[in-house]
């Protein structure tokens, strides 16, 4: 049973379901049809979780947030 693990940067959710969907699609073009807003949004949200994390890369953040999730379950 997975325990429930608040995010340690204060992400918001959607900048949480952004970060799922780009774990599993990895472009912007596929998570913005996922979600349905804009790539450009997506591309927002990834850089606002990646000042909180204080990364400087989308692949560094997904680096963490895949670390995270893991240690979530």
């Amino acid at each position: 049973q997975g325990k429930s693990m608040t995010n340690p940067w204060r992400l918001s959710p959607r900048e949480c379901e952004v970060l799922d969907a780009l774990l599993l699609h990895g472009h912007n073009k596929a998570i913005s049809e996922q979600l349905g807003i804009a790539a450009s949004t997506i591309t927002l949200h990834i850089r606002h979780a990646s000042l909180k994390a204080g990364v400087t890369h989308r692949v560094a953040m997904a680096i963490l947030w895949d670390r995270f999730k893991r240690e979530a379950q």
